[in-house]
């Protein structure tokens, strides 16, 4: 049973465990989404990790321990096709703030607009792109609306992308969309 979006996570990563190479984590937090990349994904030759807060690139080393198929970028997700060039089989964006961390430094809809744009680019063959919105402070809620306005017209016939959310969660529970290459 998928109680939570972590698990909705986990199990379309499972889905794609033996075909993702080169992925990126454009919001990388305390390291959560990349720990579980590098874990359930034997084949990965390279995770791009961003963030805009030196101490969440500091907390997520910590936590992940020496790697070297990980590179850390202190940057906005916005940045992301200024930095590869790689296609990529997997992006996950984590939006809001930093768990623990200052709550007034967010993600922005103007810049997540423009990572998802560049991420669509960058999407290899059959990639797969995870976004976790969280609505429960006012950028988020922002976010949602500009990001469910723009998903809905991705071009059908080169992706997939689906809406996912639980209904009868108290507290506005996160929201994931999830974005498939043809």
């Amino acid at each position: 049973m998928i109680e939570n979006v972590s698990q909705i996570f986990l199990a379309e990563l499972n889905r794609k465990l033996n075909s993702i190479y080169f992925a990126a984590d454009l919001t990388l937090g305390n390291g959560g989404d990349s720990l579980r990349i590098l874990d359930y994904c034997k084949k990965i030759i390279k995770l791009y990790a961003f963030d805009i807060q030196e101490s969440a690139i500091l907390n997520s080393k910590k936590r992940i321990g020496k790697n070297n198929k990980i590179q850390y970028f202190q940057t906005g997700h916005e940045n992301i096709s200024t930095i590869i060039d790689t296609p990529l089989d997997f992006i996950t964006m984590n939006l809001g703030y930093l768990p623990g961390g200052d709550k007034t430094i967010t993600t922005r809809t103007k810049t997540t607009l423009m990572a998802i744009e560049q991420s669509l680019a960058l999407l290899n063959h059959e990639g797969l792109m995870i976004i976790t919105i969280y609505t429960g402070h006012d950028e988020g809620a922002k976010e949602k609306i500009s990001i469910l306005e723009k998903v809905k017209w991705i071009d059908q016939k080169i992706y997939t992308c689906r809406h996912q959310y639980f209904v009868n969660q108290k507290n506005q529970p996160p929201e994931v969309i999830i974005i498939e290459k043809r």
